[in-house]
């Protein structure tokens, strides 16, 4: 449960009197008070002195309530002097009052002390020293708590900034696109660089609502202002402790003209009270930022649901100012004033000087030493210096979204996968001539999770490597040489698999299929010559496979394979539809030949429903090929296929690769298995694509550029279309799109015939946050985005 605006109390003041007369002995003026959630009020006693009387939103558990409660008798009992209120219990000795309305229904009641003081956000601007006494009451405060434990304390709340990823579902409320984006930015910035390291830092229950309506201050003998209470515990929680002095900082830099100033000031009085580690000071500012990230998230979607409550918006306008003001300041400058601060000393980084902007001295040597036919991506290439999980970072530190990067399957620097990697490293490494278990384990593993009869491996280092032997596998078993495959695929970059791949023989610098190379339409559901996702289409997709098997057979080369990848890649996202491999293969092995699946781009759980791709369509290939995924970026390849075909393969001819098998690369193979299974990749993958695919939806009934939206589990392609009647493809916008994205943190790229396809196939790792600033990119720069230079593609 949670509190909700209907569920917001609005009793009589007569009703209340009457229940705190019976159940307090106490009698007096009532007058209401703000509240967001609740409906408070004041109560001048008479003879008796002055309380607040608040009655509880009816979502609001009574766990949280009793939370609160026990938190302030905590700190009564061990900070005498504390500015806080403390719960007054009912003649019966009950600190809550359940009590039924007028309309039968139940509400609950606490009494608490009054604290007097008017509210910091009263003051024009809040002095200097008393944001250093607001920090330093934090600090006691924070030390006060250390040890109190509650049931109710490590709730779900949305102000935990810790948990600060739930705002990417809010953001769709800031109708201005600009001010969305800033958020969106500030949340991945935020989610890459600083979310990970939260759960290392202290932890104990805080306040964590010192805004400036909470904190109440009185004129002090001399002459300035003394903090003379904090009240409102309702967003107690267990959390990252620095994330205290970050909420109240955020709030005392709204109305100073140099908002560090403040947040230093709040930063070092608590510093005082209770000492910050580095690793705190260097969390703190994201934190303050997050904060008003939060702020203005949660108002804009308060402003929809909640239009007559403007307590709920009341610090909306200065925290946007705020945010806007902060938002574009370097993280590491700020960081190193804090440090000087504090006293922490500076820390040696590298200068925006130092790295370059783009790199353009790194460019120009590569320009110069690296050959011109290795393309880069984007306008204006980007420099990545490191990553982690679905990030990417430049060496200044900004963090990009990687949504196209399917060779780091697991997440980038998977931290059990560089460690397998590292152990065996130091260990051994050599070739396959060597009797090693790990080359038996892996098979072992790997062919578990395909169908039986696919129970015999070749590893060698790429899905290159693994195209171009199963193609002389197939050749070699059939004894003959010609090969089947899709228009627009793309299959490797050995001489064979650019002689058959249409995408690479028929594009820029090709010179045409091989004459033994034999292509078939591709069953594009969209734009094809069949149109739709059914069996029929399928059929008839299928059946054109037919007729080139009989046309070779007619000329007496009947074909040794059919290449397929289950998923086109390059070829567009395209999804074949129903029937089309189970009646393709069945063409094929009519006339003697082998079926291979490409699973090189869409393999080991990315489609969700199941670990393989060609599964989704009732086939069993005959040979399977394995790549980028599997090594999570380390350099494996495999060939699975059937014992019948790899007996027949050795005919007296050794098959040996070097490097394909060795020990290091069996235990980061197994490594990835085990983070698949561990961290249930494939259900995410299934959870978080259909979560894309509502969303990309959602965006086409506002964008009609978004032509068709497709694919399975995290494999998805986004199809633009300058009409949705004529399917004209939008290329040209595709790639402003990219660019706008870009620009905004987040890496796309385009691919399919036309290049107007945008492939969304990103690490494993990515959820809901992820896919709510990737949906939030996109709709942002279809908003904006103008026709511009073509980005460069690039096939992996």
């Amino acid at each position: 449960m949670a509190p909700t605006v209907e569920g917001r109390p609005a009793l009589a003041p007569e009703v209340v009197a009457a229940a705190v007369s019976e159940h307090y002995g106490l009698a007096g003026r009532l007058r209401p008070l703000p509240a967001e959630w609740d409906q408070n009020f004041r109560l001048d006693a008479e003879d008796a002195g002055t309380f607040a009387v608040k009655i509880a939103n009816a979502g609001t558990p009574d766990d949280e309530l009793d939370l609160q409660n026990a938190a302030l008798a905590w700190i009564a009992e061990r900070w005498s002097e504390a500015p806080t209120p403390r719960a007054i219990a009912t003649s019966e000795g009950a600190t809550i009052l359940t009590f039924d309305g007028p309309n039968g229904a139940s509400n609950r009641l606490r009494l608490l002390t009054w604290r007097p003081g008017e509210p910091l956000s009263a003051l024009p601007a809040p002095p200097l020293a008393t944001l250093e006494a607001l920090g330093r009451l934090l600090g006691e405060l924070d030390r006060s708590l250390d040890g109190f434990t509650h049931p109710a304390m490590a709730r779900p709340i949305g102000w935990d900034l810790a948990r600060a990823a739930a705002i990417s579902s809010r953001t769709a409320a800031i109708r201005d696109p600009r001010r969305r984006g800033l958020v969106e930015q500030l949340l991945l910035q935020f989610q890459a660089r600083v979310a990970p390291r939260l759960p290392a830092l202290p932890q104990s229950v805080i306040h964590n609502d010192a805004n400036d309506e909470n904190v109440l201050v009185a004129p002090s003998a001399e002459g300035g202002r003394h903090i003379a209470g904090l009240v409102d515990f309702g967003d107690m929680v267990r959390t990252a402790t620095v994330c205290e002095p970050a909420v109240a900082a955020a709030y005392a830099c709204l109305k100073l003209g140099d908002p560090l100033e403040a947040i230093a000031r709040v930063a070092g009085g608590y510093h005082v009270a209770r000492p910050l580690s580095e690793a705190e000071v260097g969390a703190l500012f994201p934190l303050v930022l997050m904060r008003l990230g939060v702020s203005v998230a949660t108002s804009a979607v308060a402003a929809v649901e909640d239009p007559d409550n403007p307590h709920r918006r009341i610090s909306d306008r200065a925290a946007w100012a705020a945010l806007e003001r902060l938002a574009g300041l370097d993280w590491n400058e700020v960081e190193e004033r804090l440090r000087a601060a504090f006293g922490l000393g500076v820390r040696s980084r590298p200068t925006p000087a130092a790295v370059g902007r783009g790199g353009a001295k790194l460019l120009a040597e590569r320009r110069l030493r690296i050959a011109p036919s290795l393309s880069l991506s984007y306008r204006e290439p980007l420099q990545i210096a490191g990553g982690r999980g679905a990030y990417l970072f430049d060496p200044a530190g900004r963090a990009y979204l990687d949504c196209v990067n399917n060779v780091c399957h697991v997440g980038h620097g998977h931290p059990r996968v560089v460690a397998a990697l590292s152990r065996q490293a130091a260990a051994l490494n050599t070739n396959t001539r060597y009797l090693h278990p790990l080359i038996v384990e892996y098979a072992r593993r790997l062919t578990a999770t395909l169908p039986e009869r696919l129970s015999v491996c070749y590893f060698v280092n790429s899905g290159s490597e693994a195209n171009d032997l199963a193609v002389r596998i197939a050749r070699t078993v059939t004894g003959r040489r010609d090969v089947v495959v899709m228009d627009g695929a793309y299959h490797g970059n050995t001489q064979t698999l650019v002689d058959l791949s249409p995408y690479k023989a028929e594009g820029p610098g090709g010179r045409g299929l091989a004459p033994w190379a034999h292509k078939v339409p591709a069953p594009d559901p969209y734009r094809g010559e069949h149109r739709g996702a059914d069996e029929a289409a399928g059929a008839a997709y299928a059946e054109q496979v037919g007729d080139v098997c009989e046309r070779l057979v007619g000329e007496g080369r009947p074909p040794a394979l059919f290449l397929v990848e289950p998923i086109l890649g390059c070829g567009g996202q395209v999804v074949p539809p129903p029937a089309y491999l189970r009646e393709a293969f069945w063409h094929v092995r009519a006339v003697g030949g082998l079926c291979l699946a490409d699973e090189v781009q869409v393999g080991l759980g990315r489609v969700g429903t199941s670990m393989w791709a060609f599964e989704q369509h009732g086939v069993v290939p005959d040979l399977v090929t394995l790549g980028k995924p599997i090594g999570n970026g380390h350099p494996l390849g495999a060939v699975v296929t059937t014992a019948e075909v790899a007996n027949a393969f050795a005919d007296g001819m050794e098959f040996f690769s070097t490097f394909g098998g060795n020990p290091v690369s069996m235990a980061v193979g197994l490594a990835v298995l085990d983070v698949l299974e561990g961290q249930r990749l494939r259900e995410k993958a299934l959870a978080t694509g259909g979560y894309l695919i509502d969303g990309f939806r959602a965006l086409a009934r506002r964008h009609p550029q978004i032509g068709d939206v497709r694919g399975s589990g995290l494999f998805l392609g986004v199809e633009l279309v300058e009409s949705p009647e004529t399917l004209e493809p939008a290329t040209a916008l595709t790639a402003a799109v990219v660019e706008r994205a870009k620009a905004d943190g987040v890496l796309l790229s385009a691919e399919g015939p036309h290049h107007n396809v945008l492939k969304i196939k990103p690490p494993m790792v990515f959820g809901e946050t992820e896919a709510d600033l990737l949906l939030g990119a996109v709709d942002r720069a279809l908003a904006t985005a103008r026709d511009d230079a073509p980005v460069l593609p690039f096939s992996d």
